[in-house]
């Protein structure tokens, strides 16, 4: 048996299999029937960039089919698996007409989340039990994913995804998702925590590789509802925790704001470019789409800079304000607030309402609690 075509989820209405959406595939294998079971054994061939075997089978029952199968890619190209959740692969690499045309609509609009619906019905045709083992994964460099593994078990429409343990950045993100179609408007769930990732490997092949460092963790508790991502998110309800333990921040990272940040919110500089972090603390508050920073914090050796402001995911826009206590005497310091406004995929930086020029600041800021912060942040559930 031999399939090939733009995307995997075109096979709905000639096999009856609910395949997810991806990029051109081509794959190929050995069809054998035993009594009303069928099987694609020895199957093996590509999806998008990945490499793909494994075996399938289908066995009919009453109700609902089953199909069971375990997949293996010796190297899996991260960006494929974006058109399970609505995402466009890189239309750089191979991405169907349509999913090319979807991240230009995307890119115009200045949307990061899409709005293409999810055919989420398909989920009540047949049940499921599919295993997927990615030995090495390749990822852009701002995203360093080395391996995937997840189990998804299909019950009447109710798809949970767990096992799920990626190695991300030198370390893990566990846990465990949802999505439960059996009602019109479907459910999505995530349960998902990060631990010990490395930050500096989020700015590999970049200028702030060299002086960016610390260790990353979290936890991810949300809920929402929708057929596509931009209505999940926009009405999730949950929170977002992360920490961050020492560490440093690299200078250049300011630059991104085309703005001199150093001298609005005082932050010390040391010669080789470093803004020494003691820790990085916070999080997100979901309410209907609403994501509000709670308590988040950057301690720095010379301040504390406050975040403050919210996330609206449905219109997926900022207004953020960063605002800093000195911990020492300072003649640099500009006592405005940095705001940052727009979209989230392209936001604009500037200064509040404060004295237009350097004045003397006590500096009188004390260190945060940074360990009793931390504490329930990084431990696990």
């Amino acid at each position: 048996m031999h399939l090939k075509g733009p995307d995997l989820a075109d096979i709905f209405p000639v096999l009856g299999i609910p395949a997810p959406s991806t990029p051109p595939y081509d794959l190929k294998g050995q069809l054998k029937r035993n009594d009303k079971e069928w099987r694609l054994e020895s199957m093996q061939g590509v999806i998008g960039n990945s490499d793909m075997s494994g075996l399938v089978v289908v066995q009919p029952r009453d109700k609902r089919s089953l199909l069971t199968a375990k997949l293996t890619s010796k190297s899996l190209d991260f960006d494929d698996l974006g058109p399970l959740l609505g995402i466009p692969p890189d239309t750089q690499e191979k991405a169907s007409a349509e999913q090319k045309q979807q991240a230009a609509q995307m890119k115009a609009e200045q949307n990061l989340l899409p709005d293409k619906p999810m055919h989420v019905e398909k989920l009540r045709a047949m049940d499921m039990d599919v295993t997927l083992d990615a030995k090495q994964v390749k990822a852009a460099p701002y995203l360093p994913v080395r391996a995937i593994a997840f189990n998804v078990k299909v019950d009447n429409g109710n798809a949970q995804v767990t096992k799920l343990d990626m190695a991300v950045a030198n370390g893990t993100i566990t846990g465990k998702l949802g999505l439960d179609a059996s009602k019109d408007n479907p459910t999505a769930t995530a349960d998902l925590f990060l631990q010990n990732l490395d930050l500096k490997t989020f700015f590999q092949d970049s200028k702030y590789f060299a002086t960016t460092d610390g260790k990353v963790g979290g936890k991810v508790v949300l809920q929402g509802y929708g057929r596509d991502l931009a209505d999940v998110l926009g009405s999730a309800d949950g929170a977002i925790q992360f920490g961050m333990t020492g560490g440093s921040f690299s200078e250049l990272m300011l630059a991104l704001a085309d703005l001199d940040i150093q001298n609005a919110l005082f932050i010390y500089i040391t010669k080789d470019h470093r803004i020494p972090v003691r820790c990085v603390a916070g999080g997100f508050t979901f309410a209907k789409g609403n994501a509000k920073f709670s308590r988040t914090l950057i301690d720095t050796k010379e301040s504390v800079i406050y975040v403050k402001g919210n996330v609206d995911m449905k219109s997926q826009t900022t207004k953020t304000e960063l605002d800093a206590d000195s911990k020492v005497v300072s003649v640099l310091n500009i006592p405005a607030p940095v705001l940052i406004e727009g979209k989230i995929r392209a936001p604009k930086f500037s200064l509040g309402k404060g004295f237009p020029l350097p004045v003397p600041r006590i500096g009188d800021a004390k260190d945060a609690p940074c360990s009793q912060m931390l504490e329930d942040i990084l431990k696990p559930s």
